[in-house]
């Protein structure tokens, strides 16, 4: 949204009024700018997910039907995840996978942070509490060390 430039004016300025008014260049990257925002408010409209791409397109099946083809480069995409296409795996296989692996990312940030490895045989150890002198609990390990 553009605002008439003079100080007292408040009006938005139209499309061809910023063609009428501005450099070739500017009006080229604000008619760009137009272009995607309009597209970005269309429900329907998915960008193509190739690498170097640049094309989209409107998906009326919408979830119905979740793989899209680019009518430019012939690459599938996925609507309902925007991403491109999950090869071998449905979208709810695909959602199924993603929450393994965010769980699987919260357990591995939570042993960073909490635990420390036995420097012996590498089990997590939690320290709760007490002195920095720890001893694994691994029984074929006993290995004892400076939790510093």
């Amino acid at each position: 949204m553009i605002t008439c430039p003079t100080s007292e004016c408040t009006q938005q300025l139209e499309h061809h009024d910023v063609k009428r008014l501005a450099e070739l260049e500017v009006f080229e990257r604000f008619d760009t700018f137009s272009l995607r925002e309009a597209l970005r408010q269309m429900l329907e409209f998915r960008w193509c997910k190739s690498a170097g791409c640049g094309s989209g397109q409107i998906h009326f099946e919408g979830d119905e039907a979740p793989i899209m083809t680019c009518e430019a480069c012939q690459k599938k995409s996925c609507y309902t995840h925007d991403i491109p296409w999950h090869e071998e795996m449905t979208c709810s296989e695909y959602d199924e996978m993603m929450k393994y692996a965010e769980a699987e990312t919260a357990t591995q940030e939570y042993l960073k942070r909490e635990t420390k490895p036995c420097p012996k045989c590498g089990v997590h150890i939690t320290k709760d509490g007490g002195c920095n002198h720890m001893s694994c609990k691994v029984s074929t390990c006993k290995y004892e060390f400076c939790w510093l």
